[in-house]
């Protein structure tokens, strides 16, 4: 068998709704190293948010949906919304009233109630908002919008939680012909929707195409996890696809292979199909 390269969504994906990694992956993910395949992570995270799974040890990653890459330490690409484009999406988002924040390498501009509508479906009755909150800022490294206003840092990324279909469509109004926008339906609940903001031509698509193209690796050679429909650029980009049990049902139909769900090893189960491990 060739060795092939195999990215991991983050969120739905490699971790559960407690942001925790099963066992059974990071042993997948050791084994098949250990085997001589690669494996990066593939996310819409920033680099910080990221920074408590990459820990885990990857051969590189792919951060901020295509916007931030490392293959072995090695930074190989890297991109930034212009002042013009971040200056639309601010005024779009600010004068409607929308959540949203702003991701740097090493900082998220997020205000207070941006925070709480972002964790809140985290909730347990062991996890209350506040000890989700505090855990998180180490990842994350909250700090409010005004700070960024006021000391501006290249933003590779902004997300949003709208509060009902009609603020989504006055953001696909105003910036979609600048803009990938992209819904989470894994970070929806309620009336509130959540999504990424994305430069285009800068998306997880482009972003594994670039790893392969570094690395010199035939696509047919290179597999993803993912859930939802924010990977599926990522899915196009691949030889095989593989979309997690508790997957994005519409996502789903572009895959090749539907595996269990974080919950029940799917990512260990289906390495093991592949005979990766």
């Amino acid at each position: 068998m060739n060795k092939k390269i195999i990215f991991f969504d983050i969120d739905g994906t490699l971790v559960n709704n407690s942001n925790i990694v099963p066992e059974s992956a990071l042993d997948a993910i050791k084994q098949a190293r250990k085997n001589g395949h690669l494996c990066f992570v593939c996310t819409g995270r920033s680099k910080i948010s990221a920074s408590d799974i990459l820990q885990y040890g990857f051969d590189g990653y792919i951060a901020s949906a295509g916007g931030y890459i490392v293959v072995e330490d090695k930074l190989i690409y890297e991109s930034h919304l212009s002042d013009e484009d971040l200056e639309l999406a601010l005024h779009c988002f600010e004068e409607h009233d929308i959540l949203f924040n702003l991701e740097s390498d090493d900082i998220t501009y997020m205000d207070r109630p941006t925070i709480e509508a972002f964790f809140l479906p985290m909730v347990t009755e062991e996890n209350t908002l506040e000890m989700i909150i505090q855990r998180e800022n180490k990842y994350f490294n909250f700090q409010p919008v005004q700070a960024f206003k006021a000391d501006p840092k290249p933003v590779h990324k902004m997300c949003f939680i709208a509060k009902g279909q009609q603020q989504v469509d006055l953001i696909y109004k105003i910036l979609s012909h600048k803009y990938h926008i992209v819904i989470h339906d894994n970070f929806s609940f309620d009336d509130y929707i959540a999504g990424e903001v994305i430069i285009k031509d800068t998306d997880k698509g482009h972003g594994v195409k670039r790893v392969l193209d570094y690395l010199h690796i035939d696509s047919k050679d290179s597999i993803c996890f993912g859930d939802s429909m924010n990977d599926y650029q990522m899915m196009q980009a691949v030889g095989y696809s593989v979309v997690m049990g508790n997957g994005n049902k519409d996502v789903k139909q572009y895959a090749n292979s539907i595996c269990e769900s974080v919950e029940e090893n799917g990512i260990y189960n289906e390495l093991k199909r592949l005979h990766i491990i």
